[in-house]
């Protein structure tokens, strides 16, 4: 199971050093010393996908043509690509928003709204959609066992979430009866994006705000079909958002996080 990857980087070329060269040279490696496993199961992203179906909100499957719009995605589908060029039996992961116990990411929006606050981008219908990271877990061994190589998956909870939808789920697990929600424009979000981005290379230190991750908050669906991974290897994800939420909640409190 190939797990490494960038998310944020200070650098925007160190997206493509880190997940795509370093990918290269790992199964170069496994070629050369001739340990090359039966299966490899690399864990790719959606975001490789691009954003998809902005206006009908058609769900993305596997059929679909790449089309990433962030170099996050871009490095992603470009490490996907050098797999099937390398005669790699690979099985490829492409899930959703992962949450869960000890995930930084989704913390900031629990955070948020513990404090009262739900901070959403856009004024147009947003489709989210999770996969609690005990389910990735699961779905990766049952892939190893049972599903063919040489297979891409999209990987989620087969629904998807409006964000009041999610604000009322979170409130709910941490016991907060009043949330206001907050709606950021687009202009904003870009702006305020960028001023991060430069803060954080100032700083030396990659920012989880910047103008890669703005594309990213700004698409519309997220919206997935998982039905050629419930069929060839049998996923089906047992924890729903709610019970995803209220686990991760329970967590960042014993760990003193919220």
């Amino acid at each position: 199971v190939y797990n490494l990857g960038a998310t944020k980087v200070m650098y925007y070329m160190d997206f493509s050093r880190i997940n795509y060269d370093y990918l290269r040279y790992f199964t170069t490696a496994l070629k050369s010393a001739d340990i090359v496993p039966e299966k490899f199961l690399y864990m790719s992203s959606l975001s490789a996908m691009g954003p998809g179906d902005e206006k009908g909100y058609t769900p993305f499957d596997e059929s679909m043509i790449p089309m990433p719009n962030t170099r996050y995605g871009a490095s992603k589908l470009k490490a996907e690509m050098w797999l099937e060029m390398d005669g790699m039996p690979y099985i490829i992961f492409r899930p959703t928003g992962i949450y869960g116990p000890r995930d930084h990411d989704y913390f900031l929006m629990f955070k948020s709204i513990s404090k009262g606050f739900d901070f959403s981008v856009g004024f147009r219908k947003q489709l989210l959609t999770f996969i609690y990271v005990e389910d990735l877990s699961r779905a990766v061994f049952d892939a190893l066992e049972k599903a063919p190589v040489k297979e891409t998956y999209d990987i989620s909870e087969p629904r998807g979430y409006t964000q009041k939808e999610f604000r009322r789920l979170t409130a709910k697990a941490i016991g907060k009866k009043v949330v206001f929600p907050v709606r950021m424009p687009l202009w904003g979000v870009k702006a305020v994006s960028v001023i991060a981005e430069k803060i954080g290379v100032a700083r030396m230190k990659p920012s989880t705000l910047n103008r890669d991750k703005y594309k990213i908050m700004k698409q519309r669906n997220w919206g997935v079909d998982v039905s050629k991974a419930s069929r060839d290897f049998g996923f089906s994800p047992r924890v729903s958002l709610a019970d995803g939420i209220s686990e991760s909640i329970r967590w960042y409190r014993e760990e003193g996080w919220i």
